[in-house]
């Protein structure tokens, strides 16, 4: 293989040295990390080690006078100069990285030919390097690359290789694997190298960390479909750099605080997923992804979850079975039976703790000792802001609220039960809620009320009386259902909210909802602002 390279790489500096003298050709990707599969492209970025001007529109300031359109079209007319070493020349100028794509003859490849920056070359760098600070890791990345294109969710158009190889890179990264460490970790050297603004450079002389997890390569796999079956890709964003995952909400403040919103712009947190480039930070590895790419991602994993629950008694049968074309076939059925469902409206958002995690504490907390403080904080927040949440649905938009069930046990919450926090794996609680009053609308110019101590949440409550007032009956009679799930979530904590319509019958409900998903976090912050100012606990129905 890497014979072959060099034999392409050799042919494009004979031929580009016509137009740049000092040219080379350095190839990245799968042929340098060594995890190419049969069939893959190789990569190569022309490196023509001449000055280059941004702007297309002018070459002043720039000797060589050479900007990146140019470049490509020299270099497409030298691709046609040299047929037939060079075939089936196909230029792609408007990628987000432009590419020329041919047919290396002598040895029979096929290639992609770059020319913005280099940074692919370090991210093939940083990728190999990696491979080694651990023998499972190169097999693991290995043999998911063979199940992804098994199961035809990666290649063209769908999930890419880098993306591919980027999710384990940080799955391996989470505190309870720990056979990576985050990039950020790596980058601490004496002297840092930059491309543009992005430092490319990393330690190569980090210590093996074999010791840091003994799980065997099989455990490594099926932690990997654990862990992506169940990730929320629509709401987090995922930081190799860091070697964690935050909220988008959160980094967007982040990004703020550090005076770097043009990140938040060009990483389109919008987009159904998003993977932030451990080196490029300003790009989202997975931008072009849709439903489509994130379903077939997860279906297969716990596709694979299956396999290793069927086969516990014979697992050197695994792999094999992982890998067999039948599991394509299987995964094509479940998404067909999964689509064919009629899909409920789902709208979800979010409410942080942020600086109010400890509000609401008994007075005795500090004296109890309580045995996992941290879980009864936490749960303690989550069940005041569902309390608020239960108020703002009953009282401000006037829903009847039916709770189907409570893993929380919010009724039950004291401090003498303490044993009680250990009980969930997952808290949430799930309810039906139903009423008749559009109580989203006509609510501009009604919450006109002075008195400080009339807390948020209860003027939204008296604006909501005065709207019912006006109300005729007609349009009372608007049918409101949808289920509403409330999950406490951890690291950072916060409580994910999702609203499902159950009528399918009119628009009020996406109406209602997307209008909630604006409101209800701002309500409930102000909500805790306004009982930390007036020395208040939980805001109870005899305020109204």
């Amino acid at each position: 293989m890497q014979q072959l390279v060099a034999m392409v790489c050799s042919s494009l500096d004979s031929a580009m040295k016509q137009l740049f003298p000092r040219c080379r050709a350095i190839p990245f990707g799968s042929s340098v990390t060594g995890l190419s599969l049969t069939g893959s492209d190789l990569d190569v970025f022309l490196d023509i080690r001449e000055p280059i001007i941004e702007d297309d529109d002018s070459t002043l300031g720039c000797p060589s006078g050479w900007t990146p359109k140019t470049i490509f079209k020299g270099v497409k007319r030298v691709f046609y100069k040299n047929r037939p070493v060079f075939t089936q020349i196909v230029p792609i100028p408007m990628a987000k990285i432009p590419v020329i794509k041919f047919h290396h003859t002598a040895s029979d490849m096929d290639c992609d030919i770059s020319f913005k920056d280099g940074l692919g070359v370090h991210n093939s760098q940083l990728i190999k390097y990696l491979l080694t600070l651990d023998s499972r890791i190169k097999p693991l990345v290995v043999i998911l690359k063979y199940w992804a294109r098994n199961l035809d969710i990666s290649g063209s158009g769908k999930i890419n290789n880098y993306s591919l190889v980027m999710l384990i890179v940080f799955y391996l990264q989470q505190a309870s694997v720990n056979l990576l460490p985050s990039i950020k970790e790596l980058q601490k050297v004496h002297q840092r190298v930059y491309i543009r603004e992005w430092q490319v450079n990393f330690n190569t002389d980090y210590p093996s960390t074999s010791e840091n997890n003994s799980s065997s390569l099989l455990e490594l796999l099926q932690g990997f479909f654990k862990f992506y079956s169940d990730f929320d890709f629509s709401t987090r964003i995922i930081r190799p750099l860091e070697g964690s995952s935050v909220l988008r909400k959160e980094f967007k403040k982040e990004m703020e605080a550090c005076h770097r919103s043009r990140y938040v712009e060009s990483l389109h947190l919008d987009r159904h997923a998003c993977l932030q480039d451990p080196i490029q930070l300003d790009y989202n590895i997975t931008s072009g992804w849709a439903t489509k790419e994130i379903q077939g991602l997860k279906l297969s994993c716990l596709l694979a979850l299956e396999v290793f629950e069927s086969m516990r008694e014979t697992p050197l049968g695994i792999i094999p079975r992982l890998l067999e074309p039948e599991m394509n076939v299987k995964l094509k059925a479940s998404i067909k039976a999964k689509t064919k469902k009629k899909m409920n409206p789902t709208v979800s958002f979010t409410i942080l703790a942020g600086k109010f995690k400890t509000f609401g504490l008994p007075e005795d907390f500090e004296e109890n000792n309580v045995e996992d403080s941290q879980k009864f904080i936490e749960k303690n927040w989550f069940c005041t802001v569902y309390r608020l949440l239960e108020v703002i649905l009953e009282k401000i938009f006037m829903l009847q609220i039916q709770v189907v069930y409570d893993k929380v046990g919010v009724k039950q919450m004291k401090l003498q039960e303490e044993d009680d926090v250990h009980t969930n794996n997952e808290d949430n609680i799930l309810l039906n809620c139903s009423g008749k009053y559009p109580l989203h609308k006509r609510r501009k110019g009604k919450g006109q009320i002075v008195q400080p101590n009339v807390s948020p949440i209860q003027r939204e409550i008296i604006t909501s009386e005065k709207i019912v007032k006006e109300i005729d009956s007609k349009t009372a009679d608007t049918p409101i259902k949808f289920q509403c799930l409330v999950v406490k979530k951890s690291n950072p904590l916060h409580a994910l909210v999702e609203l499902t319509d159950q009528e399918l019958t009119n628009n009020c409900f996406m109406e209602l909802a997307v209008y909630m998903q604006c409101k209800v976090h701002s309500w409930i912050e102000k909500e805790f602002m306004h009982m930390v100012q007036f020395k208040k606990n939980v805001w109870t129905s005899n305020e109204s």
